[in-house]
This record gives C-alpha cells, sequence and structure tokens, in this order.
C-alpha cells in the first residue's frame, strides 16, 4: 500500500470517530428559547398615535403672523372664489349684476366687521368666547360667514394669533349630532383622541374642551351649549407669552384735576344748598356754634317754656 492510501485513510478514520461526538453534543445542548417581544414595545403598536403635523388654516394661504390688511386681501379673494362658478352660470344682464353686488356686500361685511377691544362693550363680552381676548390690550377680531360657518379672526397688535371656526351640530352635520361625536370625529382625522379639559372659570375655560398639541400650534375643540362645536387654531407662541402681551393694569387713582367740570358739579356736596336742603341757610353758611342751619332751624321751633 503506498503512503499516499495510508494517508487517505487515516482522514477518513478521524472523521469517522470526530462525527458522533460532534452530533451527541449538539443533542444535548439546549434549544435558544424564541426572542420575548418586549411588554413596552406591545403597549406602543396599541398606543394611539400622536398628531404629528398641525392643520392649516383655511382658505389657503392663511397665516399666523397675517395683519390685517393681509387678511382682507385673502377673503376678498376667497369670497370671489366662492361665487365664481354661480357667476359663469348666471345669465348676463340683471341676474349677474345682482350677483356681483351680493359679492362685493359680503367683501364689504368682511372688511367693516372689525372690532376693536379697547375697553368699551363689545358683543362677545357676553358671549361663551370673553376669555379668548383682553381689553386694551391692542386686541381685536375680524368675523366671516362663508362656507357654512363662522369665522372669528383675533388679531394681537395687528398681527393674527387666533382663528375660531364655529359649526353647527346636527345629524347632517360634517361634525355629527353633538359635541362628543364631533370631537371623537376632530380626533380621527388628527390621528390622537387628544386631552380632555373640563371647564374651569378659574382658569380662564368657560367651556368644555378637547386640546391637540402641535409645535406652532394649539388646537381646541370647545363645546358651545348643545348645538354647536367651535374649533380654535391658536399660535402657541403668541399664547405662551400672554402674560407679557397683556399686563396687569393698575386701577387710575382719581384725583380733582381729572374730574370733569360737570361730573364736579353733581358730586358736589347740596346739603347746605337752599335750592335742594329746604332747611340749609340760605347763606349756605353754618351758625357760630359751628351747628349746621337744620340744627338752629329746629331748635327754633321749639315752643317757649312756660312761666310759672
Amino acid at each position: 500500500m503506498s503512503t499516499r492510501c495510508l494517508w487517505v485513510a487515516g482522514i477518513t478514520l478521524g472523521l469517522a470517530i470526530i462525527a458522533p461526538n460532534a452530533y451527541a453534543q449538539a443533542a444535548k445542548a439546549p434549544a435558544k428559547a424564541p426572542a420575548k417581544t418586549s411588554a413596552k414595545a406591545t403597549v406602543k403598536e396599541k398606543a394611539a398615535p400622536a398628531p404629528t403635523r398641525a392643520p392649516a388654516l383655511t382658505p389657503a394661504g392663511l397665516k399666523f403672523g397675517m395683519t390685517r390688511k393681509e387678511v382682507t386681501r385673502l377673503y376678498t379673494r376667497a369670497i370671489e372664489g366662492d361665487y365664481k362658478q354661480q357667476l359663469k352660470d348666471a345669465q348676463p344682464g340683471v341676474e349677474q349684476t345682482r350677483l356681483r353686488e351680493t359679492i362685493d356686500n359680503k367683501k364689504n361685511e368682511f372688511r367693516l366687521s372689525y372690532v376693536s377691544f379697547d375697553g368699551k362693550p363689545a358683543a362677545l363680552d357676553d358671549s361663551p368666547y370673553k376669555k379668548e381676548y383682553a381689553h386694551e390690550t391692542g386686541e381685536g377680531v375680524m368675523t366671516a360667514s362663508r362656507l357654512g360657518k363662522t369665522t372669528m379672526l383675533f388679531f394681537m397688535k395687528n398681527k393674527l394669533w387666533k382663528v375660531i371656526d364655529v359649526y353647527k351640530l346636527s345629524p347632517s352635520s360634517k361634525w355629527g349630532a353633538d359635541y362628543n361625536e364631533g370631537s371623537q370625529k376632530l380626533g380621527k382625522r388628527l390621528g390622537a383622541a387628544g386631552k380632555r379639559a373640563p371647564a374651569n372659570a378659574a382658569q380662564g375655560r368657560e367651556n368644555e374642551e378637547v386640546e391637540w398639541y402641535f409645535e406652532n400650534m394649539v388646537l381646541r375643540a370647545i363645546k358651545v351649549g348643545k348645538t354647536k362645536m367651535a374649533i380654535a387654531y391658536v399660535d402657541k407662541d403668541t399664547q405662551g407669552n400672554l402674560a407679557n402681551l397683556r399686563p396687569k393694569r393698575e386701577k387710575k387713582q382719581v384725583v380733582d384735576e381729572d374730574v370733569d367740570p360737570s361730573v364736579k358739579a353733581v358730586m358736589r356736596d347740596t346739603s347746605t344748598d337752599p335750592r335742594v336742603n329746604p332747611d340749609a341757610d340760605p347763606s349756605g353758611k353754618s351758625g357760630k356754634s359751628g351747628k349746621t342751619a337744620k340744627t338752629a332751624s329746629a331748635k327754633q321751633k321749639q315752643p317757649a317754656p312756660a312761666k310759672p
């Protein structure tokens, strides 16, 4: 037998001896347990996703920080767009003229709707929205009614910072028949249920709300009575700076120089004026003893004591 044959036979014998031992060890080794699924991961998968992108304001192009002039220009174009098809379909002449008047009236109505919260009584002061603004801080509001909703646009020092859309609730409304249904539908659109906040006047919340927070916006669904839901879009930076934008005002001390002469005349003491007080001394002066004219007059009326 050649040396080569002996070498091959040796290798084959060695493999035959090693192989059974290797298979035996593999059989004895415990099988690897499947990787455990993290409980946290499971919860994460089931939890409702947080909203990541804030909804856009309407009409298209509306943004926080716009001036009143810019907002008016944008709404003028939007109102024109609302009637574009009707103008196209209207018969030339009387029908088109009347429609054009309606459009112009709508635009003027919006342009003239601005109300400045300058300390004088405003229509919103007795409404569910009275906590949405403050007086004498450079704030104001414009109002528009279009596309089945009423919109209030709030300005802070001529910069748009809050938009509130008010919808009527009914079985045929896109938000449903009541507030709970409406806020749930809104949550589905946003991809998160939102944070519920009960009414709390001390915290400046007049109505029940559901809140969603985005990077640059706070969105609130507000319960307004039984038949309405308002959706407020609020600039997050402005809301966070309200303490500085709305400083507490100290009550002004009224001094004599500040009082109008006509008011002074009403406020003056009339106890010594014979035109007001019939018992007053016509001269308007007290007696030498320091007693008032009324007291002196009363003494004079007393009968003299009878002589013994």
